[in-house]
């Protein structure tokens, strides 16, 4: 059942998440008041809207934990790679494939990944087993270590972006000129998710004597685990489009490119190294001499449309 409890607990997440934008987010819920309905897990991940109604399960919750947690083990299990492949001029393939530190690492981030795509899966709530060093999710952030407090901001974002993706889906329900393409729905609600998270941040950033791109940075962080959390939730057969869906490719496009941040900036060493990770949970080399982190990600993106 829809919870008023629910719905306040995700409008504190939004404004966490965005507070520049509090006054866009209470009026969004003032004007179309969609009840918010958090169901217990189940098979798959459920996030869906309607004209009157945000719904989502417990799942979805798990396994953006478990994939935020997971995002920090991709840095360094691929980042040192693409690093060396894109100052020596070679394929970050031949770096990982002489790497012999690469093997129990890799197996480790796999091994994350795999846990939160059981989650995905898995029709029985509480049968997956939890990798034994990520903690369960809290919404106490002062209780975790630093590095844990990084990974619950990142998962934080995230969820925020999937909930303003469905806010818009809400709007559109509820407007006239509602698209009658499925898929460029779905695209426009992944645009609105990103410009809702960065177009007013550069006077957010000002106002708060805050640095722009370091701002910036965390948030295309959290839209970069946003977009492979999209990877994993869709399943194999549709990750090319439908007439529902636009690729995964170009979602992630949506969310992550024509980032303004240096083309060798930490954001999109971190992507890069995300997109890695996938490309190699599905035995997928990668054969690109990167010229700078940006071309890197960029081009793993183009292989994903």
């Amino acid at each position: 059942m829809p919870s008023p409890q629910t719905r306040t607990i995700i409008i504190n997440l939004l404004r966490g998440a965005a507070p520049e934008r509090a006054v866009d987010i209470g009026r969004f819920f003032n004007d179309y008041q969609p009840a918010v309905e958090l169901t217990q897990s189940g098979p798959g991940a459920v996030m869906e809207a309607d004209k009157d109604r945000i719904h989502f399960n417990e799942t979805v919750l798990d396994a953006v934990w478990l994939l935020a947690f997971s995002a920090w083990r991709a840095i360094e299990t691929y980042s040192p790679a693409i690093v060396v492949a894109t100052f020596g001029g070679a394929t970050v393939e031949s770096i990982l494939s002489v790497d012999q530190s690469l093997g129990p690492i890799e197996q480790d981030y796999k091994a994350r990944f795999a846990a939160a795509k059981r989650l995905l899966s898995n029709p029985q709530p509480g049968s997956v087993q939890w990798p034994p060093d990520v903690p369960k999710p809290t919404d106490e952030r002062s209780s975790l270590s630093l590095q844990d407090t990084a990974a619950f901001d990142l998962a934080c974002l995230t969820l925020a972006a999937f909930f303003l993706h469905e806010c818009k889906h809400v709007a559109f329900a509820n407007e006239p000129n509602r698209p009658t393409d499925l898929a460029a729905e779905e695209m426009a609600c992944d645009v609105h998710s990103r410009a809702f998270l960065t177009e007013k941040l550069a006077e957010y950033a000002r106002s708060h004597n805050h640095d722009y791109k370091q701002v910036l940075s965390k948030r295309a962080f959290g839209l970069a685990v946003s977009a492979i959390s999209i990877h994993e939730m869709t399943p194999h057969y549709a990750r090319w489009g439908n007439a529902q869906y636009p690729s995964v490719g170009e979602r992630i496009e949506a969310l992550v490119g024509d980032t303004a941040l240096d083309d060798n900036a930490d954001f999109w060493l971190f992507t890069g190294c995300l997109l890695t990770g996938v490309l190699r949970q599905d035995n997928q080399r990668v054969e690109i001499v990167p010229r700078s982190y940006r071309d890197y990600a960029e081009g793993l993106i183009s292989r994903l449309k």
